[in-house]
């Protein structure tokens, strides 16, 4: 056999290196992943992601021949810079692909009345890591990204489709959130000062389409944060049953912080195991007929339906806080922000399916939903982005120590003195002392001197006890018990530690204020100095010496009973509104808000009732009185203008455009 040419040895070596040294390269190289972005490419066509928001990400890890203890990696690329996202796993060969489920935030931008659907210079990429190797990678192609202006329902079927006849039309519905006066002034269809409302309505209508989508199973979100780009969910034929249980709460939290939820009937089985039947408008018994008429549909959108096979119906007993909105065919119910329709019938019966009048009958459905922006949500994304008035909230949350500072006079007369002393002062006293070769030890110790000064007084300014400030904001509809909330919890550390943050809501038997119902759960370097609940926000999370920290947690409160509010429109162009406390908490400092407006109503104890009128102001809603509330003290300490400013910088970041 011939030797090898010295650059074949070369490349020999280059290869064996190679093997043993590259990422990567190793015995459990069999490990794939596959991941998507957005709401998953399902069996239909439907597939899209929101550019600018909060997105679910799905990973899929398979092709394990041995036990793998791993850290999955997904890095977001985006103008403001990069943002990783890790999950430490086990795998084990032999087993089902593992799914792992993110929520992840694509761009910059805080504003929802946007009208750009490019995703910019985002990217994403994912990555298995274990043992300092990398065993898998893949960089995301992105689907369709969703206009801002778009309606998008999700549709939860088993063949991804059905809904068909509503994709890509003009239903006159638009993404929450988005101004419609903005759009049809931005696209000079019509402007407020010289067009009806609805001839505004016929000139927007064809401005936005609906979106359908068709999600796999899978790539469900496991956050409501992950169903910012949704407007609506259309719970058809899918066994949700089948989901994950923080799938579930997901789509819970989606209703609750102002999602629409249309659950379809028909099938009695499917009813009685679907995880969200307590939300239903209808509870058991149920009963199921196969009915060949639905005069109710005919004659509301004078469109014959062709049920000569018989479609199935299932009704049941109309719970005491639900509504019928056709009849006893289609009922909805609140739940916190958001709203719960059902039909009785089957939507995807083929009856159903080619009757002209579906797409009227969806366009009522979808209407029912609600408009406004969640005030948690633009809390949230306003104080985790660092906005103007998120540093706001984060410096009233703070406390006075984490923004007091020296006033410019002392800080001067400290600088001053310093200069002197070291410079010109030594040198004088050890020129006059015939010692200048002291100077070696005199300096040093001026140094050392007007450190410890420095020091002192920041502590002095900066230092004593560990302080958590929290303000809480809450959400919901007129009705429901039920209320989406926002806990922000500004940590002030006087020390260099690790902490560990959660939430205590209040018991049932609790009558307090909102914001003393959210007790905060702190625990020093997990050495249990407070006990903590049992799933705290987030553990070990270090604050250096000085400093602050701002959390934001979501939760939900069942809050045993609802605010009502009932408005009027009277004559002379006044509305009276009537609002009724009906929760177990007292309601301080509340108010009305009509348009720009706040009207002083005062305490609201557990059981009152409390009537003003307020004047009607251009372009606001009666409809949409919203009811502020604010716990403060009634002293003038130092403590109470802090809740004031933390008040004031709170209702001024919600009540700004967002």
């Amino acid at each position: 056999m011939r030797p090898l040419a010295f650059p074949s040895r070369i490349s020999c070596f280059a290869a064996l290196a190679a093997a043993f040294l590259l990422p990567g390269s190793n015995a459990r190289a069999g490990v794939s992943i596959d991941a998507t972005i957005g709401f998953g490419q399902g069996p239909g066509a439907g597939s899209g992601f929101l550019p600018n928001g909060w997105n679910p990400l799905t990973v899929v890890v398979s092709g394990q021949t041995e036990r793998i203890h791993g850290q999955l990696q997904v890095t977001v690329h985006a103008t403001s810079g990069s943002r990783l996202y890790t999950r430490n796993l086990t795998l084990q060969p032999g087993a089902p692909p593992d799914v792992e489920s993110f929520t992840v935030r694509l761009g910059t931008e805080t504003s929802r009345v946007r009208y750009s659907s490019n995703a910019g210079s985002a990217s994403v990429d994912v990555a298995l890591i274990a043992e300092g190797h990398q065993l898998a990678a893949q960089k995301l192609a992105f689907p369709i990204a969703l206009p801002d202006e778009s309606f998008n329902l999700l549709a939860l079927t088993r063949d991804g489709g059905g809904f068909g006849f509503l994709a890509h039309r003009q239903l006159g519905l638009l993404h929450r959130g988005v101004d419609a006066v903005a759009l049809g002034q931005r696209t000079g269809k019509f402007f407020p000062g010289d067009a009806s409302l609805n001839r505004g309505y016929e000139a927007i209508k064809d401005i936005a389409s609906s979106m359908v989508l068709y999600p796999a199973p899978d790539a469900l979100p496991v956050t409501s944060q992950g169903y910012d780009g949704i407007d609506a969910v259309a719970l058809a034929d899918l066994p949700i049953e089948s989901l994950r249980d923080e799938q579930v709460e997901a789509l819970r939290g989606f209703i609750l912080d102002g999602g629409l939820l249309v659950v379809a009937g028909g099938d009695e089985a499917r009813l009685r195991s679907s995880p969200l039947r307590d939300l239903l408008p209808i509870s058991e018994p149920y009963a199921t007929t196969s009915e060949r008429a639905l005069p109710l549909l005919t004659d509301r959108y004078r469109s014959p339906i062709d049920a000569s096979g018989g479609v199935p119906v299932t009704r049941g007993r109309l719970r005491a806080e639900a509504q019928p909105l056709l009849g006893d065919l289609i009922s909805t119910r609140r739940y916190g922000s958001g709203q719960v329709v059902y039909t009785a019938f089957d939507t995807l019966d083929p009856a159903l399916r080619v009757w002209p009048g579906s797409p009227s009958l969806w366009r009522d459905l979808l209407r029912t939903r609600n408009q406004e922006l969640s005030l948690p949500r633009v809390l949230a994304e306003r104080a985790s982005i660092g906005a103007t008035e998120g540093s706001s909230i984060a410096d009233a949350l703070a406390g006075e120590r984490a923004t007091r500072t020296p006033d410019s006079g002392t800080v001067g007369i400290f600088a001053l003195s310093y200069l002197l002393l070291l410079a010109p002062g030594t040198y004088l006293v050890l020129k006059r002392l015939d010692r200048r070769e002291f100077a070696w030890i005199t300096t040093p110790i001026l140094i050392m001197g007007f450190s410890f000064g420095a020091y002192a007084m920041g502590r002095a300014i900066k230092g004593g006890p560990l302080s958590a400030n929290r303000a809480v904001v809450l959400q919901s509809s007129a009705g429901s018990r039920h209320f989406s909330g926002m806990a922000a919890i500004g940590l002030y550390s006087p020390t260099r530690a690790l902490y560990s943050v959660g939430l205590q809501p209040a018991g049932p038997e609790s009558s307090q204020g909102f914001n003393s119902g959210i007790p905060v759960a702190l625990g020093e370097g997990g050495d249990g100095v407070t006990d903590l609940s049992a799933s705290p926000l987030i553990r070990d999370v270090e604050v250096r010496l000085w400093s602050a920290r701002l959390f934001i947690a979501p939760f939900e409160l069942d809050a045993g009973g609802a605010v009502d509010a009932r408005t009027t429109m009277r004559r002379d162009g006044a509305v009276d509104v009537q609002v009724s406390n009906h929760t177990r908490f007292r309601i301080e400092h509340a108010q009305l808000v009509c348009g720009s407006t706040p009207l002083e109503i005062g305490d609201l104890p557990p059981g009152s009732t409390v009537s003003r009128s307020v004047g009607w102001t251009q372009g606001g809603n009666a409809e949409g009185a919203t009811l502020l509330a604010d716990r403060t003290p009634s002293s003038g300490s130092a403590e109470e203008h802090a809740r004031l400013g933390m008040r004031a910088s709170l209702v001024g970041s919600l009540a700004s455009p967002p």
